[in-house]
């Protein structure tokens, strides 16, 4: 499913938060943009945010990097996340998340001519 959600991660290595995008997502893992460089196998802690009702929500994961590619024409890593911890509770929003992305738009009412 195609998302474009912001997201901020730490590392096993370090407690600096960074930021990144979901740019598609499943309920196993997440394959991500940064402009960091970090090694397959890398853990991270993931909050990912989103739009909810009239404000914003957030769900955590715990994730491992599984891939990587670097894109050089848009100067950013692609990364291959994994799941490897979710809370029930996480769990419950990210299935929402994704049946809300999967849904069809609701068409626009044409007035008549």
């Amino acid at each position: 499913m195609l998302l474009e959600l912001p997201f901020e991660y730490r590392t096993e290595y370090s407690r600096r938060a960074r930021g990144g995008i979901v740019i598609d997502a499943c309920e196993v893992g997440f394959l991500v943009h940064s402009t960091e460089n970090m090694l397959v196998g890398t853990r991270l802690k993931i909050v990912v945010l989103y739009a909810k009702e009239y404000g914003l929500a957030m769900l955590e994961v715990f994730a491992r990097i599984v891939w990587k590619r670097f894109d050089k024409k848009e100067k950013r890593y692609l990364y291959g996340l994994k799941f490897n911890g979710i809370l029930a509770e996480d769990d419950y929003k990210l299935r929402g998340l994704l049946r809300s992305n999967s849904e069809p738009p609701s068409p626009i009412p044409m007035s008549p001519s």
